[in-house]
């Protein structure tokens, strides 16, 4: 009976820790500097959702966005898990993202094995949502113009470097969304200078000194889990994500809200904040 007594507290506590990890929504502010930026694009801010698996926040999701105070929203994909039957936490929680700034959406692997993924379009649209599948729209922002564009995730097939210059050309600047990290080259090949992306959820187990242990597509020890990352001329910023699997649960890598500041200067490059 003592040792029974003794337990339980650090037991609760365990749970307490593990929730929090889980469940401890967090801000993370970045910083995006570069000459490739139109002088127009000075000060956008951009806020970035991913991989949310209908986990349900309540108010507590469009109150973090709220106060980033965002021009736009881009949300890269996995807003519910394959075997989700009912969506409404997660379009309910987009929605009131979506009164805040104009929300662009594109479909990542979940949606694509999920039986009611039109249903779930259907509902985002409905939402104020912008659902992009291989396409793009023009977004006035401070007196300029960007082009919003949606790449597919490889699931759905013809995925290529080809296809983000078709998404990626024009006039106009291109904030490109994808699903995938691990498809940075192509990314690159394919002249893209600003991709958000998702997927990894951060590597899901953290350490110290050696980043996310293990992501899909990039197997242990993975390279892009999380922050900001460079190849040539082009900038990928990678969330953590907000939802994941229940095994293992994440570890020194709780949930995220990203939120992007663009900065455009001659001098560029890319300046990460604290992932």
């Amino acid at each position: 009976m003592k040792l029974f007594t003794r337990a339980l507290p650090a037991a609760l506590l365990l749970r307490a820790f593990f929730q929090w990890q889980n469940y401890g929504l967090r801000s993370t502010a970045l910083t995006l500097q570069s000459g490739a930026f139109p002088p127009a694009l000075d000060g956008v801010r951009i806020a970035h959702l991913s991989d949310l698996h209908n986990a349900d926040y309540g108010y507590r999701l469009p109150e973090r966005v709220r106060a980033a105070a965002p021009d736009l929203i881009v949300v890269t994909g996995d807003v519910i898990s394959r075997t989700t039957r009912d969506p409404a936490p997660a379009i309910r929680q987009l929605a009131a993202c979506a009164a805040v700034a104009p929300a662009f959406y594109v479909p990542g692997n979940h949606e694509f094995r999920s039986r009611h993924w039109r249903r779930l379009y259907k509902m985002l649209w409905a939402a104020g949502v912008t659902v992009l599948c291989d396409s793009r729209a023009s977004l006035p922002l401070h007196g300029g113009t960007v082009t919003v564009a949606g790449l597919l995730d490889p699931v759905f097939g013809g995925f290529s470097a080809r296809k983000v210059a078709a998404l990626c050309g024009g006039p106009h600047f291109p904030i490109l969304l994808s699903h995938r990290p691990e498809r940075l080259a192509d990314y690159a090949a394919g002249g893209a200078r600003l991709v958000f992306c998702g997927h990894a959820h951060g590597g899901q187990l953290r350490l110290p000194g050696v980043g996310g242990l293990v992501a899909p597509g990039q197997g242990f020890f993975p390279k892009y889990t999380a922050g900001v990352h460079r190849l040539g001329r082009t900038i990928m910023v990678v969330s953590r994500g907000l939802g994941g699997v229940t095994l293992p649960p994440r570890l020194f890598n709780r949930p995220e809200v990203v939120v992007v500041q663009l900065k455009s200067r001659r001098a560029g490059g890319a300046l990460g904040g604290k992932p």
